[in-house]
């Protein structure tokens, strides 16, 4: 008797599809889609439901999951309407519920709905009201819309994705040219993915005015990507906060993330106990920023950052502010590996403003870096067992790459050059303290003041390093047992080399 009923159901809501598709395309589009979706159950309002917004249907859908479901797995359709449930109502698992665009369940402060079925949607409001969902259901990746979210560029979709957040573990947001307003979204549970569709059709994030972190991580196995951020209305916020204040973290990536205007990008909570490790970032593009892009303390284990493009030589005049901030910060880290980071900067900034700067670290392996136009020093760096490798710096207005109290430091295959601006301000390479670094394979063009700087230190070894047109020294050593060999270049002004013991 049911699958007759389920059969005669279909052919009459076929019927009345077959007479809207005489009127506008718009409507022609809709009465396809509802067909297609009446196509797969019966109708909640066969069983009595009314679907007006006013009427109690808790006992309605409550009979008509009992009876579909009866002989095993059931669709039921659910029509246009607002279906208020006031009461307790559990979907069981066998059922799938079909909402067509317009459809939504209204549940009151007092309901309570358990959702063990799966569900088909389209990008509408499925549940409103204050009451509460709880998800255990067969559907695993979840959409804002069916919580309210509207993609409008306009509305604050906030409430709408939390909710998303807090019932699914893969939340899919679906790409809107007008883009998503939302606050502060925490991402709490274990093995969560939030992303957009694709790496070409990002999901557009705006930053309400309210955000401080837009998306705030406080959980291992999570997995951010496909998202643009649009941080022009929050002149203070951080587009990623991984929180690691209550327990240690790992598994925590995030890949193909753009942000505009922000003040930064990526940070950490900087807990002196609790890490975060085995984590990986790659295909960042981070333009206009306000503030250092990537600020990140206490990651150890291997992490891994490629593929990221950090461009501020539109700061400045966009924002009306002083570069004086580096553009990527690393301290007390270990185990990072950093491949393929361009770091453009503003030269009309101070000279804290540093493109990268690491202090306090160990085992952070840099390679293919391409590093320009930086008021302060290309590279800062005060690490052990650091590598910078096949990079390039250029055109700062403050040393290249500048070593304090580095140990094992090997900086290899690097050009470091520099335009006219630079004066007397800058070397080439300097190191201070430190000991057992080596340099080889290094050119120097231009730089203001010595090519390559030993300022102090023991035991470094200098090979195969050609310096051209410096202001001071080719190379410069005031260090203890310096090894030098293979030094070449033309028009320095106090010569090719001058060694002296440290003062």
């Amino acid at each position: 008797m049911r699958k007759i009923l389920r059969g005669v159901m279909v052919l009459m809501l076929a019927a009345a599809m077959t007479v809207g598709l005489c009127g506008a395309a718009a409507t022609a589009a809709r009465s396809v889609r509802t067909a297609m979706i009446a196509d797969k159950g019966v109708s909640v309002k066969t069983f009595g439901a009314k679907g007006d917004g006013q009427t109690d249907d808790t006992k309605a859908l409550e009979d008509a999951f009992k009876d579909a479901c009866a002989d095993g797995a059931a669709s039921l359709y659910f029509p246009a309407g607002t279906y208020v449930i006031a009461g307790r109502l559990t979907v069981p698992a066998e059922a799938e519920l079909c909402f067509d665009e317009g459809a939504v369940l209204q549940l009151d402060k007092s309901a309570v709905l358990t959702y063990n079925g799966s569900l088909t949607a389209g990008q509408t409001t499925v549940f409103a009201g204050e009451g509460t969902v709880k998800w255990n259901a067969i559907t695993s990746v979840g959409d804002p819309h069916w919580f309210g979210a509207k993609g409008d560029g306009i509305t604050d979709d906030t409430a709408a994705f939390q909710k998303a957040i807090d019932l699914f573990r893969d939340i899919a947001v679906p790409y809107s040219e007008a883009g998503y307003v939302v606050g502060d979204l925490k991402l709490t549970r274990t093995y969560t993915t939030f992303h957009g569709e694709s790496a070409d059709r990002k999901a557009k994030l705006i930053a309400s005015a309210a955000a401080k972190n837009v998306i705030s991580v406080s959980a291992s196995n999570v997995d951010v990507a496909f998202l643009s951020f649009e941080m022009a209305a929050a002149p203070t916020a951080t587009c990623l906060f991984y929180d690691d204040t209550k327990v240690g973290m790992e598994l925590c990536n995030a890949r193909y993330i753009d942000a505009n205007d922000a003040y930064c990008v990526l940070r950490d909570a900087d807990h002196a106990t609790n890490l975060i490790v085995t984590s990986k970032f790659e295909n960042f593009h981070c333009v206009n920023g306000r503030g250092t892009a990537i600020s990140v303390a206490d990651m150890w284990g291997f992490i891994f950052m490629t593929d990221m493009v950090i461009d501020y030589s539109g700061s400045a005049a966009r924002h009306g502010i002083t570069v004086d901030f580096p553009g990527f910060r690393m301290r007390d880290n270990a185990g990072a590996i950093l491949r393929n980071i361009q770091l453009i900067g503003d030269p009309n900034g101070t000279k804290e403003s540093h493109g990268f700067h690491c202090t306090s670290s160990a085992a952070v392996w840099m390679r293919e870096f391409d590093v320009q136009n930086w008021s302060g020093n290309g590279i800062n760096i005060s690490a052990s067992w650091a590598y910078l490798v096949h990079s390039k710096i250029k055109n700062c207005l403050s040393t290249g790459v500048d070593a304090q109290n580095c140990f094992t430091l090997q900086v290899v295959d690097v050009d470091v050059a520099f335009n006219d601006q630079v004066k007397d301000k800058a070397d080439g390479v300097c190191f201070r303290g430190g000991s057992h670094n080596q340099l080889s394979n290094v050119t120097v063009n231009g730089a203001g003041r010595d090519g390559v700087y030993v300022a102090s230190g023991s035991y470094n070894v200098l090979s195969n390093v050609t310096v051209n047109r410096c202001g001071h020294y080719g190379v410069q050593d005031k260090g203890t047992g310096t090894a030098i060999t293979l030094i070449s270049g033309d028009n320095n002004a106090d010569g090719l080399m001058h060694q002296s013991k440290e003062e």
